[in-house]
């Protein structure tokens, strides 16, 4: 990891997906004492509003040229903006999102993901509380990531309110994730906001009535 974040400037661009992959970024120079004002010379892309409100917020000589909702569409705009330019990619991110989301890189993008941390599920559960959340008739669970998904899958198992209620999804991905596993998505917002999911809620059960 060290030498490869010692040469990070020298890639053309850094990509950031989530709040989780720019505080690892920063947490890995810190913990490696590589000074942040050493990577102020590759350009940022970002996607989600929050990965990019995180990076002006806690770097701020980062310059975000590129932004779009999901990693795919960001890939696919950054290679139509620029069709006969290589561009060499580095993008700081969980292990789970570097193993399991699967990407469609065009022709002239090349794409390192850089595995910076884990997320792991919450073991505090006791059985009741598994059982509770069980039983419980929700209208609406809303996922944010793949990683979300699974971890709750695996802790209410098969039979669970995943089959009772109306899935909604933050993004592309988490949705094409999901489906992938077997489960309807419902529900996705135009934009990662709360706002937009409440409208998006209220849309979806207006039809239905």
């Amino acid at each position: 990891v060290r030498a490869r974040l010692e040469s990070a400037d020298q890639c053309d661009r850094l990509i950031f997906s989530s709040v989780k992959g720019v505080e690892a970024f920063r947490r890995a120079l810190q913990q490696l004492r590589l000074p942040l004002s050493a990577y102020q010379a590759p350009p940022v892309a970002t996607v989600g509003n929050k990965a990019a409100d995180y990076l002006l917020k806690y770097w701020p000589g980062a310059v975000i040229t590129h932004h779009a909702d999901s990693l795919q569409e960001l890939l696919d705009l950054l290679a139509a903006q620029s069709p006969e330019e290589e561009q060499r990619l580095l993008h700081p991110t969980s292990g789970q999102s570097a193993q399991h989301i699967p990407l469609r890189l065009p022709a002239t993008i090349q794409l390192e993901r850089l595995p910076l941390y884990e997320t792991v599920p919450e073991d505090r559960y006791s059985p009741e509380m598994i059982r509770t959340i069980r039983a419980r008739e929700c209208d609406v669970i809303v996922f944010s990531s793949p990683t979300t998904f699974d971890y709750f899958r695996q802790l209410v198992g098969d039979d669970n309110p995943l089959n009772r209620a109306a899935l909604a999804v933050f993004g592309a991905t988490t949705r094409r994730h999901i489906e992938q596993a077997g489960y309807s998505v419902s529900i996705q917002p135009e934009a990662p906001s709360p706002r937009a999911l409440v409208e998006a809620v209220e849309n979806y059960f207006l039809q239905r009535a």
